[in-house]
């Protein structure tokens, strides 16, 4: 019996080290975003770095990697646009691009919906919370209370956790789980 046997395959453990550096750093966005209203900029270098060296090592075709290069441009100018309208914020057109980045260019547009659809019920349940006469203490829920009603819908919202649960909605339809 060869000792190769009991190795793992290296494509397939760079699949799982990638599915791994991904959710872990979704998840530490999400967090991350829900106690402070922002995601690093070292976390999403640190997932640009981590795709362009585990998408090759677990056996990524270029073409592949190009096509989700480009349906990650698309992301990144669209959502530029709307940091630039005051409708995002610039963390979350980051990690909106990255994302997209590692889900491909098959995945963007059920990645998008799942993570519209997942922003908008956050939204209706921050906006309610944050209308509650004895709301729970969390600080980031109500951002200015003396404002009033108008302030709680406006104020901002910790969108990493929806762009979490647009990518986990939609990872299983990825390449990713394909090269496992």
């Amino acid at each position: 019996m060869d000792i190769h046997s009991f190795l793992p395959d290296t494509e397939k453990a760079a699949a799982l080290a990638a599915a791994a550096l991904f959710l872990g750093a979704l998840g530490y966005a999400a967090v991350r975003d829900l106690r402070t209203l922002t995601i690093p900029n070292a976390l999403v270098v640190t997932l640009l770095v981590g795709w362009g060296l585990l998408a090759p090592a677990a056996g990524l075709a270029p073409r592949d990697m190009a096509l989700n290069t480009g349906a990650a441009a698309m992301v990144f100018f669209a959502t530029v646009a709307a940091y630039a309208m005051g409708w995002m914020g610039a963390g979350d057109s980051k990690l909106l691009t990255v994302s997209a980045l590692w889900l491909g260019a098959g995945a963007v547009l059920p990645f998008l919906m799942a993570t519209m659809l997942a922003g908008g019920g956050l939204a209706l349940l921050v906006t309610v919370l944050r209308l509650l006469p004895n709301p729970l203490p969390h600080p980031l829920l109500w951002p200015n209370r003396a404002a009033g009603a108008a302030e709680a819908v406006r104020s901002d919202l910790p969108y990493a956790l929806a762009i979490a649960i647009g990518a986990v909605a939609v990872l299983p339809r990825t390449q990713w789980l394909g090269l496992l």
